[in-house]
């Protein structure tokens, strides 16, 4: 298993500007977020306001796939639910020369097949405005998975947000704005696998757990707590064996 997750931002201000971005990476889930934002004011005429910010997280894991009857190397249909929730805003102020943009871009692969999905919102308005994009949408795309084997999944998140205006010419009363975020803090997750076929027959008795953390692929996001790291164990091991102790001095006292 692999998690990735980075995160960049950048502002370069003369009247005000501002970036920040996050991102986490976790088993079935992914977390993005982005904004920025920058402002003009009349009094200033230099260089204008820059903001930016930008994340990437991904997930790396593999899962095996077995059921009783369907022989090892058997290629099989497989329909997952991921969960789509964020949104995109924007909002520009000015008649001109502010402008920003907004998006975001999630990919998920099994194996060789995969699935894409992206939305973005750009704003150059004359006049000001504001906008809204909202996802929050349960995508159940479709993969080939091989019985008896691991099957390897990748889980990518990007969200980017910018924003500029530009300077205000001399004798300029308009203050520009602009402020743009991508917010992916409700994630990309993992929620199952709906169904899968065998030559067009279902298969519904089948496991598909990883072997690294104990995710349950079938499942999805929450479903199994991951496999205990090995100090875990070692103070779980003394746990009980103190336990044991405790029971054995209780006997002999009985006695």
């Amino acid at each position: 298993m692999t998690l990735l997750s980075t995160s960049s931002f950048a502002d370069e201000a003369v009247s005000q500007s501002s970036g920040y971005a996050f991102a986490s990476a976790g088993v079935g889930a992914l977390k993005g977020y982005s904004t920025a934002s920058a402002v003009v004011y009349p009094t200033l005429e230099s260089r204008g306001a820059i903001g930016s910010g930008d994340t990437r997280a991904e997930y790396r894991d593999s899962f095996f796939l077995s059921a009783p009857g369907v022989a090892a190397g058997t290629v099989g249909v497989m329909t997952a639910d991921v969960l789509l929730d964020g949104f995109l805003s924007g909002g520009l102020v000015g008649s001109q020369f502010a402008r920003g943009e907004a998006r975001w871009a999630a990919q998920v692969f099994v194996n060789d097949s995969f699935a894409f999905y992206n939305r973005q919102l750009y704003g150059d308005v004359v006049g000001g405005g504001s906008e809204t994009g909202d996802v929050a949408a349960l995508q159940m795309p479709t993969f080939q998975v091989v019985f008896g084997q691991m099957n390897e999944i990748v889980m990518s998140l990007q969200t980017v947000a910018g924003a500029s205006a530009l300077v205000n010419f001399a004798g300029s009363t308009e203050t520009r704005s602009a402020a743009f975020t991508s917010d992916f803090g409700s994630t990309l997750t993992w929620e199952g696998i709906r169904n899968l076929t065998v030559d067009g027959r279902a298969v519904t008795d089948f496991t598909a757990i990883s072997g690294d953390t104990g995710f349950d692929f079938r499942r999805g996001f929450g479903a199994v707590a991951p496999v205990p790291e090995p100090a875990t164990w070692a103070i779980m091991v003394l746990g009980f064996g103190f336990i044991g102790a405790c029971i054995r001095r209780a006997r002999f006292a009985l006695a």
